[in-house]
């Protein structure tokens, strides 16, 4: 029984595919053999990840220490206050909310409002518990809706 041209040319194309198929599937083989691909198991972070992780970690300490805790006049003002010199002591935060620092800007504004020890003055704590609030400052934001509500 012979194969018609048809048939041959069919059988050798579909041997043909066969083959190649083996052979791809073969080179595939090798090749996950050869070229390790990172793949994170689970609970595994890859240690770029980390460093990122940690710069940024690093970074958000480094602005949080260096506009509070390096803040010389910040901490001279809260010296000022607790040695009841109050006079220094709001010199201190203002210089302090000037260079950017809104827990200063609040605590000016809180001395302003209460008028327990410097004289109360409305405008004046409305600005710095503005000032407060723009720099992110919640106390500030707080204290400032407080006010306007007071005032209705």
């Amino acid at each position: 029984m012979a194969l018609d041209q048809e048939e041959l040319k069919y059988f050798k194309t579909e041997s043909s595919n066969k083959r190649q198929s083996i052979a791809a599937k073969q080179n595939l083989i090798d090749f996950k053999k050869t070229w390790k691909l990172d793949e994170y198991k689970d609970g595994e972070i890859g240690f770029t990840v980390v460093l990122f992780i940690l710069g940024i970690l690093f970074f958000l300490f480094y602005i949080g220490y260096k506009y509070i805790f390096l803040d010389e006049n910040y901490e001279k003002a809260i010296e000022a206050y607790t040695n009841e010199d109050y006079i220094n002591s709001v010199k201190y935060f203002e210089i302090s909310c000037n260079d950017k620092n809104g827990v200063s800007c609040n605590l000016l504004g809180v001395m302003y409002d209460s008028g327990e020890q410097i004289q109360e003055d409305n405008m004046q704590a409305i600005e710095f518990y503005t000032k407060s609030c723009k720099l992110d400052n919640k106390n500030g934001c707080y204290n400032l809706e407080l006010m306007a509500k007071q005032a209705e």
